[in-house]
Order: structure tokens, then sequence, then C-alpha cells
């Protein structure tokens, strides 16, 4: 049985949703405007073999847009390794 609790544990101890709430943990720093954070939380968990961290959705998320434009989150997007597959 699962967790009340589930949404606590970090992407080490629950990669199927420990990644989700790390993506929705960034979409709150793209919501207050901190985009150094945001651009370092998609950094970090790029690598995580999660649905949404793949880049395509990445460019349609509206909570992204802002980004658009930004060097260091186009060439996050663009970057081979990160287009790759997953598994």
């Amino acid at each position: 049985m699962r967790s009340t609790r589930w949404w606590l544990l970090p992407e080490t101890r629950n990669a199927l949703d420990g990644s989700v709430v790390v993506y929705d943990a960034a979409r709150v720093h793209a919501m207050v405007g901190d985009k150094g954070r945001l651009l370092a939380e998609l950094a970090r968990v790029r690598h995580i073999p999660c649905f949404w961290m793949a880049p395509h959705l990445k460019r349609i998320d509206p909570y992204l847009f802002a980004l658009h434009g930004n060097p260091r989150f186009e060439a996050l997007l663009n970057d081979p390794k990160n287009n790759g597959p997953l598994f």
C-alpha cells in the first residue's frame, strides 16, 4: 500500500512519484520567477527516466514559456545527451 506521505520522498527513494514532485517543484520556481533555481533543478534531474523529464514536453509546458530564448534553457533542451533514449 502507498504511504500517505509519498510526496515527501526524494526521487532517490521514490523514482516514480519523486520525479514528478521534483518537476512540480521546478514549475513553482518558474511561477515565482526564480529562473536560476528552475534551471538548476531541470539540469539536475534531466536524466531521471520519467515522462515529465522529456525535452519535447518542456518546450510546450506553459510554465516554462518564460524561459524560451534563455541560452541555458535552450542548451539544456538541445543537448544531444538529453534527447537520447531514457533506458
